[in-house]
């Protein structure tokens, strides 16, 4: 009887942690993160001793400083201001976010000048000498990948601009998108079905073709390095107005998450009451009870 217990005892000794049923790894885990490094400005064609021209700082704690003064390959081919940014967004994309490359720099989308504001707030604020400094500023944003975004202040008068420096993630967020055999329109796909079939299982009508246009839809591309997951999250918005594309909190309709690699659902809810759809019966029983 001792035997047996001692051989029990190694047994479960031999055991994983988990319990009986063997581990399953993750479908793709992310590579892991890099290191993050510290945070000190940095400066790309600018000479020693030359900063002292400048009206403002050149080191600003969170910004790349680049000065292209002389660049004629830039300085001969603007029309305006917006060109002149494009062209040195462009010309030093590669040289200040290592490990991107301008092939990826093509699906960025440019947000609206509304954002000028608040990027020239945001390095003011860095800068921290008491000084409000207007430059010219654009912001660029990857439609899909979440995280990924830059600022470029720009200066025509002194011939250099501002970049935020780079998320440390940046690079490998961008390398595993370009990887990931499950696209946008596949997770799209995807979603779709599972919200159909959970919308028939609760009783609701089929859903077909020309029920779509009723909702609004956001994609994103999310590596979460903590869970070991990259994964597309796909988000439906009631259509609250014909012609509309206002999204809120309250008018999600569904969310999944897909594993990007597989197509594998690891998640998925759907809202079957929206703030606009509260609104409208509230009214309804309102002017009924008048």
């Amino acid at each position: 009887m001792k035997r047996m217990m001692l051989v029990w005892v190694m047994i479960l000794c031999l055991m994983p942690l988990g319990g009986w049923a063997e581990r399953t790894a993750p479908t793709q885990p992310p590579t892991p993160p890099p290191e993050m490094p510290a945070s000190t400005p940095r400066s790309i064609g600018l000479d020693e001793g030359s900063s002292a021209h400048y009206d403002f700082p050149t080191a600003v704690d969170g910004y790349v400083f680049v000065s292209f003064a002389g660049e004629t390959e830039i300085l001969n081919d603007y029309t305006d201001a917006d060109s002149l940014m494009l062209l040195v967004v462009c010309r030093y994309f590669e040289e200040v976010y290592p490990g991107c490359t301008l092939e990826q720099l093509k699906d960025f989308a440019v947000l609206s000048p509304d954002y000028g504001w608040s990027a020239n707030r945001r390095f003011y604020e860095r800068a921290g000498n008491g000084k409000e400094y207007r430059f010219f500023a654009m912001s660029f944003k990857h439609p899909y990948v979440y995280g990924v975004s830059f600022d470029v202040l720009l200066s025509m008068g002194y011939q250099c601009a501002f970049f935020t420096e780079q998320d440390p993630y940046m690079a490998d967020r961008l390398e595993q998108y370009q990887r990931a055999p499950i696209r946008c329109e596949d997770a799209v796909d995807l979603a779709w079905k599972e919200f159909a079939s959970q919308q028939a299982a609760a009783g609701y009508p089929p859903m077909n073709e020309e029920t779509r246009p009723d909702y609004l839809i956001n994609v994103s591309f999310l590596v979460s390095y903590n869970e070991e997951t990259t994964c597309w999250t796909v988000d439906f918005y009631e259509r609250q107005a014909p012609y509309n594309d206002e999204k809120s909190e309250g008018s999600i309709v569904f969310e999944a998450e897909f594993d990007a690699f597989t197509g594998e659902l690891l998640y998925s809810q759907v809202f079957h009451n929206t703030q606009h759809g509260e609104l409208q019966r509230m009214v309804d029983q309102r002017i009924q009870t008048r």
